[in-house]
């Protein structure tokens, strides 16, 4: 193995590093995001999240009872979106 071999294994090495504490980070801030939606339908529950098209299975705390066309506050939570209760 050459010098220039040597080097560019490093930097493959050093951006794969970069591109996986990118990732950590990224996880770490949906984690933790709220955002406002709008409940598609009911069973199941599934919301369109405010600049998004696509409807996104959702769970919802038991307090609440989804009704089609609610606005709602929602959170990430573990990687699913938990529907917190309507939003006024």
């Amino acid at each position: 193995m050459n010098e220039t071999t040597h080097s560019l294994l490093g930097t493959q090495r050093l951006v794969r590093a970069i591109r996986r504490i990118a990732a950590y980070v990224a996880r770490a801030e949906i984690a933790q995001s709220k955002m406002l939606a709008t409940v598609a339908t009911t069973s199941p529950l599934t919301v369109t999240v405010d600049g998004s098209t696509a409807t996104v299975p959702a769970t919802h705390l038991n307090s609440y009872t989804p009704t089609v066309n609610d606005r709602v506050a929602c959170e990430v939570y573990a990687r699913q979106i938990l529907v917190l209760g309507t939003f006024t």
